[in-house]
């Protein structure tokens, strides 16, 4: 069995996320663009290490979705396993910034909708799983 429409839009989105993330992120701190005080304020709140841990996940669910794209099964472990880890990822945020900036409501949808996506994506991939397309 080939590659659904659903497994490229998965493997597409995934790189294409994570490259808009290391774009958005030399554009923020090269200096490209004057951005305004309290853009600039906002910037200085968030750490190195939690630029590198978002793009750490990121990594991680570019391998999924690669391990998905060569229709291995290893890529439903992979995708349960990015539940947690993106939820670990808000809860660090949480834990650094208080919840306030995750519940200011658009970061709150945005981390509902993530875990939404993301466990129907493991939803799918197990019904790949089940239907033998995986190897």
């Amino acid at each position: 069995m080939g590659r659904t429409f659903l497994v490229w839009v998965i493997f597409l989105l995934s790189l294409l996320s994570l490259l808009l993330q290391v774009a958005s992120i030399f554009v923020l701190y090269a200096g490209v663009i004057p951005w305004p005080r309290e853009v600039v304020e906002a910037l200085n709140t968030v750490s190195s290490n939690e630029i590198a841990m978002n793009l750490l996940v990121s990594v991680y669910d570019l391998a999924c979705a690669v391990a998905l794209f060569m229709m291995r099964r290893i890529a439903l472990p992979l995708f349960v396993i990015g539940i947690p880890v993106g939820l670990l990822e808000y809860g660090w945020t949480i834990y650094l910034h208080g919840w306030e900036m995750v519940a200011n409501g658009r970061s709150l949808f945005t981390m509902l909708v993530g875990l939404t996506i993301g466990l129907l994506i493991c939803f799918y991939v197990w019904t790949l799983d089940q239907r033998g397309a995986l190897s």
